[in-house]
């Protein structure tokens, strides 16, 4: 009532993107300017009568969304809450970890669910030293770690993500624009863009790969061994649904692409990419089909905007 209604009520304002900029004298508390803004855009797409999503600029009627899962009494009871959010519709399930309830939790409901998309929330209960657990949940292909070590750190995650394979994932680090510049230059969290290139011409993938790309949908794709020998992601097909993603019998690589290359022969004659690798990272769905140049140009520029956006927030 001090300091952010002063600057909003009784103002007149075009669009809620003019409401950060008049909220910038005020450092920090970013919750609170964002509740105000958030309140912006409600008001804003009931104004012009039409969903919020619409106004900020999506197009997608429904989306593939996943679930964040707290601590539990118990595994059996982990185990009860994953299958419950699962029913529900939840493609992809993120775990609560911390030191006791970490590598053998991962282990037990990998085990259970062994083709769901799992990610680790660590909360900042690690430090550095602790890299050799990380090094161990590898094993599990997990999606991502979320926020491992200390709540202010970037360099130690930067180390640490040299450490291991699992993409590291920054939350309360990321504070600011300017934070995210320094842990993406420093290498501090596990950032993918091929995805988004290999839609286009430049990237000569087969006319296959290409419509497996026309028809993508954000749950198209999985981690799977059973194409080479080692995890990839890449798009569903037969041999993925037959066999589970991650199978304990494909055999190891360099073998695997051999014992399939006859049913992957004879089905791409055909006209079918059933048992061949597909690959493709886990945002497919939003690839476009442009010259790479073009694509660059315009993911620069959407960058540059988010960033702005975001740099207002900091203000």
């Amino acid at each position: 009532s001090d300091f952010i209604a002063p600057r909003v009520l009784g103002v007149g304002f075009a669009h809620p993107k003019e409401i950060f900029p008049a909220l910038k004298a005020i450092r920090g508390h970013n919750m609170a300017k964002a509740a105000v803004e958030m309140a912006a855009w409600d008001l804003y797409a009931r104004q012009r009568g039409e969903p919020l999503a619409a106004a900020l600029g999506g197009t997608r009627e429904r989306i593939a969304s996943g679930v964040s899962i707290g601590i539990q009494d118990s595994l059996a009871q982990l185990a009860s809450k994953v299958e419950q959010e699962l029913a529900a519709g939840y493609r992809r399930i993120k775990i609560k970890i911390k030191p006791g309830w970490d590598l053998e939790i991962v282990r037990r409901v990998r085990e259970r669910f062994p083709e769901i998309g799992l990610m680790g929330d660590a909360n900042s209960a690690y430090m550095l030293a602790d890299a050799p657990l990380f090094k161990a949940l590898d094993e599990f292909k997990l999606m991502m770690i979320e926020q491992p070590l200390p709540h202010d750190d970037i360099f130690d995650h930067a180390e640490l993500q040299k450490q291991i394979k699992t993409p590291v994932c920054l939350d309360e680090s990321v504070k600011t624009p300017e934070d995210a510049r320094h842990a993406i230059a420093l290498g501090a969290c596990g950032v993918q863009m091929g995805t988004a290139f290999l839609f286009c011409p430049e990237a000569k993938i087969s006319a296959l790969h290409r419509a497996a790309f026309r028809a993508a949908r954000d749950d198209a794709t999985a981690l799977t061994n059973v194409m080479t020998g080692r995890p990839a992601r890449g798009f569903y097909n037969r041999l993925m649904r037959e066999l589970g993603p991650i199978s304990e019998i494909a055999p190891e690589f360099p073998l695997a692409a051999a014992a399939v290359a006859p049913l992957r022969a004879k089905a791409e004659a055909q006209g079918s990419g059933e048992f061949s690798p597909l690959w493709s990272g886990q945002a497919a769905a939003l690839g476009r089909e442009m010259p790479a140049r073009e694509l660059l140009a315009k993911l620069s520029a959407e960058a540059r905007q988010h960033l702005d956006r975001l740099a207002g927030a900091a203000g």
